[in-house]
């Protein structure tokens, strides 16, 4: 039986109010992502974020996964 591991996610780490404007990998806590700013609209930050994720999820994690079986 094949061992299942945890999905990496994103995780907030840091906000001005209830605008997320840091995050990092749940897999890989010393990658950080920054939005780069500490203004504008919550969603703004948001799809930043989760796009600065998938791309740390293209390039790493699978990676990580080629040659393993679902």
């Amino acid at each position: 039986m094949a061992v299942r591991e945890n999905k990496p996610q994103l995780l907030i780490t840091a906000k001005i109010g209830n605008v997320p404007v840091r995050g990092i990998c749940s897999a890989c806590p010393n990658i950080v992502f920054d939005t780069g700013s500490k203004v504008g609209k919550r969603k703004d930050h948001e799809r930043k974020l989760n796009a600065l994720f998938s791309e740390h999820l293209k390039e790493k994690h699978a990676r990580e996964n080629d040659g393993q079986a679902a």
